[in-house]
């Protein structure tokens, strides 16, 4: 068969008098359909107009009574629409339109008056239908839930249309809160920036305004919590996580209710690599030089303060230190090994330059002042150190089994890659009574008194450190622990030579009264809030791997992650309960309570 091209194809459907036929009929078929369309459109016109009248004629004004009038006018039926309540308001319209439907001889049932009821009554008054309860989360608080909760916005959907079916609907409606989404999204400019693959970093691009409009709307909500008068704090963060091995730099606000929760950090920048100098300085150039004008500038005439919070090989690696095997280990002072109890010579960036075991300058002139202490990492540090000499010693006795039956019993269990317990775990060891019963494990009465007392040290520093403000007294009782924590630690080493004042102890030590002192508290924002980011994105990254764009993935996320955020300071679904007379520990059950009543 010869081939033909595509026009000669077509030319020969045009003269297919089948083909011109079959056209014809479904132009007809349309052209009818839209008939139908209008004629329905002028009737539900007429209908509309037709009820609005019926409404609104008890609704005129009585005409005045004439002298010669003999018989008086009858009364009206009912009352104004002005003076009904809401549940005789729908009454009535859907009486009304029941009865204009029925004359009209459509009968197909009470559904079709209602749902034309229900679209009249918003025409006519403007009120919305009823809902099932009045109890309603802001746009805000819904996208807080679902990002916190890890849900998509389709499961938000089926949620919400299963809750409404049971009696309950505390969702914002879906259309606002989409919008509200979007909106949020678009706030902070993120973008892939380096050019070769060893040197590229997703990066706010907008760092000011994000951080300037959310100042405006705290203060407007009257939720920003200022620490110092006329100054604002923002404490720079990072860490390097997660399934991907990527590092997360952060930016958190020190003066709102709670500083240290992971929905107070805005993605600031991402890439995939190590925390270290050579990372930092490579990608991380734009950043930085948005941070730099971001101390310059005042907001709703407040200045803005920079501080910083991270993990102590981050801190080193953005201050140009050695790391603690050096000489002078200590980034705040130049302390030598032995690291002394008290603080020495403070260091002075950028003035020591290139000595003093400095091998770079800092990358941002941040005050070694404004430098945030890692007292997460220090306490889980010296509490595992603790651990290892306790386990090592009890096996020495001969009571490992009871050990181990101890841990079993309160559920700790060394992790089996890094093999050291969690910051939880650590915490739970150093509880009563788990450091007085895993003392009586060791044969030796003073290295068990010795230990028993640094446990219940740390125990004390921990509760300490969850305070958001401190007292002169409870500042002076931290210094006197610290300093009893030192001296204890330094005869534990007699026992064990392998025991050394380390960089953290020294911090802890020498370092962290005087920042109590001169803030008024040492961990109302530390590390710990970067470290939950790194779960969030375990848990993003699998949902947007249909981007097939790692890149394109990792935007996403960042963009999704804002409505983690408290963009309008407005109240938390918690707060919303408590305003309306629930407790914050019977909200569950008040959930639970309603949807057993209505299922």
């Amino acid at each position: 068969m010869p081939d033909c091209s595509y026009a000669e194809e077509m030319a020969d459907r045009e003269d297919d008098p089948d083909r011109i036929e079959d056209l014809l009929r479904r132009i007809k078929e349309l052209e009818n359909k839209v008939e139908e369309l209008e004629e329905d459109l002028k009737h539900e016109r007429e209908l509309n107009s037709l009820l609005k009248m019926k409404l609104l004629e008890n609704d005129r004004p009585q005409s005045p009574e004439l002298p010669c009038r003999l018989i008086a006018p009858s009364p009206s039926r009912y009352k104004p629409l002005r003076e009904v309540s809401r549940q005789g308001f729908d009454k009535r319209v859907e009486s009304e339109a029941a009865q204009i439907l029925k004359k009209h001889n459509i009968t197909q049932g009470s559904s079709p008056a209602k749902k034309f009821a229900l679209k009249l009554k918003t025409k006519i008054s403007g009120l919305s239908p009823k809902k099932p309860n009045d109890i309603k989360l802001t746009e805000d608080e819904d996208i807080l839930i679902c990002v916190k909760a890890g849900i998509s916005w389709n499961a938000r959907r089926i949620i919400k249309k299963e809750l409404y079916s049971r009696g309950l609907d505390i969702f914002s409606p879906t259309t606002s809160m989409d919008s509200r989404r979007r909106f949020i999204g678009s706030l902070a400019d993120f973008k892939w920036v380096g050019d070769e693959t060893d040197a590229r970093a997703l990066i706010c691009l907008n760092i000011k305004e994000v951080i300037t409009n959310r100042i405006k709307a705290l203060k407007n909500s009257k939720k920003l919590l200022l620490r110092k008068n006329g100054v604002v704090s923002i404490v720079m963060t990072g860490d390097k996580g997660g399934i991907q091995g990527s590092t997360k730099i952060g930016l958190m606000l020190v003066d709102v209710a709670h500083p240290n929760s992971p929905s107070n950090i805005t993605i600031a920048a991402y890439f995939v690599g190590n925390d270290d100098r050579k990372n930092l300085e490579r990608r991380l150039g734009p950043l930085f030089e948005q941070l730099k004008e971001l101390c310059k500038i005042y907001v709703c005439g407040l200045q803005i303060e920079l501080l910083i919070s991270a993990d102590y090989k981050f801190l080193c690696s953005f201050f140009g230190h050695r790391g603690a095997s050096a000489k002078h280990p200590c980034i705040l002072c130049k302390a030598e090994r032995p690291l002394p109890l008290e603080s020495a010579e403070e260091r002075t960036f950028p003035l020591d330059g290139f000595s003093i075991q400095v091998g770079k300058l800092p990358l941002l002139p941040i005050d070694l002042k404004n430098v945030t202490l890692p007292i997460f990492h220090i306490l889980h540090g010296l509490g595992q150190r603790i651990m290892d000499i306790l386990e090592k010693m009890v096996v020495e006795a001969g009571n490992e089994i009871k050990l181990v039956e101890w841990l079993k019993k309160i559920h700790c269990k060394r992790r089996k890659r890094a093999q050291n317990y969690s910051g939880n775990e650590i915490h739970k060891m150093l509880s009563h009574p788990n450091p007085e019963a895993m003392t009586q494990l060791l044969p030796n009465r003073d290295e068990s008194d010795i230990i028993l007392q640094i446990m219940w040290l740390l125990r004390d520093i921990s509760t300490l450190s969850r305070a958001e403000s401190l007292s002169s007294a409870e500042i002076d009782q931290l210094e006197e622990k610290t300093r009893q924590l030192y001296h204890l630690w330094v005869m534990l080493g007699e026992f064990d030579k392998t025991l050394h004042v380390t960089p953290k102890l020294h911090l802890l030590t020498a370092h962290l009264h005087i920042f109590a002192k001169r803030r008024g508290w040492f961990e109302a924002v530390s590390e710990q809030g970067i470290e939950h980011m790194h779960a969030r994105f375990n848990l993003l990254e699998r949902r947007f791997l249909n981007t097939n764009s790692k890149e394109e993935s990792a935007i996403r996320i960042s963009r999704y992650l804002l409505g983690w955020l408290h963009p309008l300071g407005r109240l938390s679904c918690c707060d919303i309960w408590i305003v309306l007379g629930y407790k914050k520990q019977n909200i569950v059950q008040v959930f639970s309570q309603h949807l057993y009543q209505h299922n």
